[in-house]
C-alpha cells in the first residue's frame, strides 16, 4: 500500500523526500529493482519513473526494505486482533 505523504516544500518543508519516517519500498521481480511505494515520489532525488512505477535508488533502499516488511507485518497483525478482539 502505498504511503502518502505531502512533500511539497511549500507547505511542508519537514516533510522533503527521501524521509526515513516515510520512505517505504518493496524489492521487484526484475533483477536489483527496487519500487519506491510512496505515493508521487517525484521529489525524491533517489526515486526514478519506469512506466508506471518508481523505483528506488537510495544507498540504504534494502534498510527501506526491511522497515516496509515490518511495518507492513505490523499493520497485518493490527488487522488480526481487531478481527478477533475488535476494538
Amino acid at each position: 500500500m502505498p504511503s502518502k505523504c505531502d512533500h511539497d516544500a511549500g507547505s511542508n518543508p519537514a516533510k522533503k523526500l527521501p524521509d526515513a519516517a516515510i520512505c517505504q519500498a518493496r524489492r521487484a521481480d526484475g533483477p536489483g529493482m527496487v519500487f519506491c511505494l510512496v505515493e508521487e515520489p517525484g521529489d525524491c532525488k533517489h526515486a526514478r519513473q519506469f512506466d508506471d512505477a518508481w523505483c528506488c535508488l537510495h544507498p540504504d533502499r534494502e534498510d527501506i526494505i526491511a522497515r516496509t516488511k515490518v511495518l507492513l507485518w505490523i499493520q497485518g497483525e493490527s488487522q488480526v486482533m481487531r478481527k478477533h478482539f475488535g476494538g
